[in-house]
């Protein structure tokens, strides 16, 4: 189907509520219990769950891989089937994963978040800031999804522009139809999935986002004057994006040359022990394909890391959004099961 882009903008304007605002004056957030043993770290949920998620994109694709698959030579279930340039970029993704998780252990909202126990998915962040990862993204505001799917992000000019030509497309994920492989990023420290009501879809090797169930959608032909007006309406797109040096680590990790051999084992040792990964004789062989194809190294310390002046700035905006974190999440009367 496909609708007149100024559709989008009529749309968007029938959301319940403003962007980041709460009708009612009720606790937007609920603390649930979640995991077992020892953290059961606390997920804080939405008081009430969308039943519908949206997707923008600003180009259509006859296919939609989760970026972690993209670019492959031909898309399969098994790593084993996959051509040895391809294995060798999933490699290099997947420690791309690890690395970014554990260096995130170092900004002062993970901190933060771990003294109160509050669960935040590294991964989901990984995502969020550029790493390529499994999950792909979707919103639960429509006008967000509208964003994305009119607006480009220029590379040289670190600034975002209305699309102007070609062909945009919303998609709309049915909740029920995914709720096992859906899940929000939840309330946490991090203020970029926060502002985007953010949600992933985890996708599994070779799957396809447009192969979901009940998935729905419609195109447009793009129009300048509607990017100029989704631009407005985020401040250029800051309100979303804001300035983050968790943005600038990812993209230095995705260019980096060498990555610490420690991930490197780590995701070898995880596809040779899984019956759909690679016998443990053939993972080695990637190594040699990361090194002559990818001209991907290995290194025995992290060269790519947050700055001592990130880290101090980070500080300074962890207690300013800390302050009063938790003046809209509700207690949750609810005794959990033993």
């Amino acid at each position: 189907m496909k609708l007149p882009a100024h559709v989008l903008l009529q749309l968007a304007d029938q959301e319940r509520a403003p962007i980041g605002l709460q009708a009612g004056g009720t606790a937007r957030w609920t603390m649930v219990q979640a995991g077992s043993g020892a953290t059961n770290q606390a997920k804080i949920m939405r008081n009430a769950l969308s039943v519908a998620l949206y997707r923008g994109q600003n180009q259509h694709f006859d296919q939609c891989w989760p970026s972690l698959c993209r670019d492959f030579q031909r898309n399969t279930y098994r790593v084993v089937d996959l051509a040895p340039l391809d294995q060798a970029l999933l490699l290099k993704r997947l420690a791309l994963n690890r690395w970014f998780a554990d260096e995130l252990t170092k900004h002062p909202m993970m901190k933060w978040a771990k003294s109160q126990n509050i669960f935040v998915d590294a991964i989901a962040l990984a995502q969020h800031y550029g790493i390529p990862t499994a999950y792909i993204d979707v919103s639960e505001s429509f006008q967000i999804a509208a964003f994305f799917a009119t607006c480009r992000f220029v590379q040289e000019t670190a600034s975002w522009e209305p699309m102007t030509t070609g062909e945009g497309v919303i998609y709309h994920v049915h909740f029920n139809a995914i709720d096992e492989r859906i899940s929000p990023i939840c309330y946490q420290p991090f203020p970029r999935p926060l502002r985007q009501w953010a949600w992933t879809v985890e996708l599994r090797l070779g799957e396809n986002f447009l192969h979901t169930p009940k998935l729905q959608g419609f195109r447009f032909d793009h129009d300048a004057k509607v990017g100029e007006e989704m631009l407005r309406r985020f401040d250029g797109g800051s309100k979303l994006l804001p300035p983050d040096p968790s943005a600038r680590l990812a993209s230095a990790m995705c260019f980096a040359t060498e990555i610490p051999s420690i991930y490197i084992d780590e995701v070898e040792a995880w596809m040779a022990s899984d019956p759909n990964g690679l016998p443990a004789h053939e993972v080695k062989n990637i190594r040699t394909t990361l090194k002559n194809k990818l001209g991907i190294g290995l290194s025995n310390t992290s060269a790519v890391s947050y700055t001592l002046d990130e880290l101090n700035i980070a500080e300074r905006e962890c207690t300013k959004f800390t302050h009063g974190f938790f003046d809209d999440v509700g207690f949750r009367a609810t005794l959990p099961t033993k």
